[in-house]
């Protein structure tokens, strides 16, 4: 069974807490669990969200080791074995992320956090952009270099590269702040590396929204093992300040179930199936069809997106900001 680790809260320090919901394995069965099969690991038999009692921050309790959390993510994630393509999204999600960062900045050094193929780094270059990314994926990186020609793409987590401080003008973390194992940490190292007046652009579930109100273990973005925090507009809002960023606009989570999510979904299961009743049982786990995917609700409405600013130059030590 894969070992599992007690936290405190990453936004106060607490460790005074009350269950949130216990989410049983049989039921939350996505594929970023199924690749617990794919390394070997046989899940707990539940998860557990709890929520501080001192801030109110909502996270997985206990959970995967930080040095171990880049295993969950297999290499189909981002590429399809099967059919030997690369996974990618709609070509509008990119150009409207790169949209909403040039209402704010329309040149300079950008960096996109968690970057998959690096295909918004790519757009970024091309619109006048010095475009750097960051990924864990060994394949995505690979692909990002090699076929897309994109140079400063790099494996691994932002903590673990030495870039300068004030070095970016542009930092974005799309799908990616619910992922690490400490938002606080990670966030003081944003505000490190940006330059004063620099943005911060960030998108991710939120607890605030009515996905989560409603449908609870069954909201499509309650995946403990994988998404280790999750933020409200209040708990966001506080983990900024805390480490020296300034919110300039919150959008989001719209109160209403978006149905263009649920079509989508519906069509995944559907692919699925077909594979698995074309390949039967010789499927690997990863790829076999996902319950989940039928009877999870909530989609994009239940997003917030987090512009931020550094609105001073910081001095970081041992976790203290001090005013240069």
């Amino acid at each position: 069974m894969v070992e599992l680790i007690h936290t405190p809260c990453d936004l106060c320090g607490a460790d005074d807490y009350h269950v949130k919901m216990r989410i049983p394995s049989s039921l939350y069965l996505p594929r970023i669990l199924n690749s617990l099969s794919w390394v070997g690991w046989d899940p707990p038999q539940h998860w557990t969200l709890v929520k501080c009692k001192q801030c109110g921050l909502v996270y997985t309790n206990p959970r995967v080791k930080p040095e171990e959390l880049d295993r969950l993510y297999p290499p189909t994630m981002f590429w399809d074995e099967e059919t030997g393509k690369i996974r990618k999204k709609s070509p509008r999600r990119w150009h409207n992320q790169l949209s909403l960062v040039q209402k704010f900045k329309t040149s300079g050094r950008f960096l996109d956090i968690g970057c998959a193929n690096g295909f918004l780094v790519k757009e970024a270059q091309e619109a006048g952009f010095e475009a750097y990314g960051v990924e864990l994926s060994e394949r995505a990186v690979q692909y990002a270099r090699e076929v897309l020609g994109l140079a400063h793409v790099l494996q691994g987590n932002v903590e673990d590269f030495t870039f300068s401080s004030d070095f970016f003008d542009v930092i974005t973390m799309f799908d990616v702040l619910e992922h690490v194992p400490s938002p606080r940490r990670t966030l003081t190292e944003l505000a490190r590396i940006l330059r004063p007046g620099g943005i911060l652009i960030a998108q991710l579930p939120s607890v605030d929204s009515l996905g989560f109100r409603l449908f609870g273990p069954l909201w499509c973005c309650t995946q403990p093992a994988a998404h280790l925090t999750y933020f409200s507009r209040r708990t966001l809002t506080m983990m900024m300040k805390k480490t020296g960023l300034t919110i300039l606009e919150i959008h989001g989570p719209l109160l209403k179930i978006g149905l263009r999510s649920e079509v989508a979904r519906k069509r995944r299961l559907l692919a699925h199936l077909w594979r698995w009743w074309r390949n039967g049982r010789n499927m690997p786990p990863h790829l076999r069809p996902n319950p989940f995917e039928t009877i999870s609700f909530g989609g994009t409405p239940d997003l917030m997106t987090v512009i931020g600013q550094k609105s001073r130059r910081l001095v970081v030590s041992e976790g203290t900001l001090i005013d240069g």
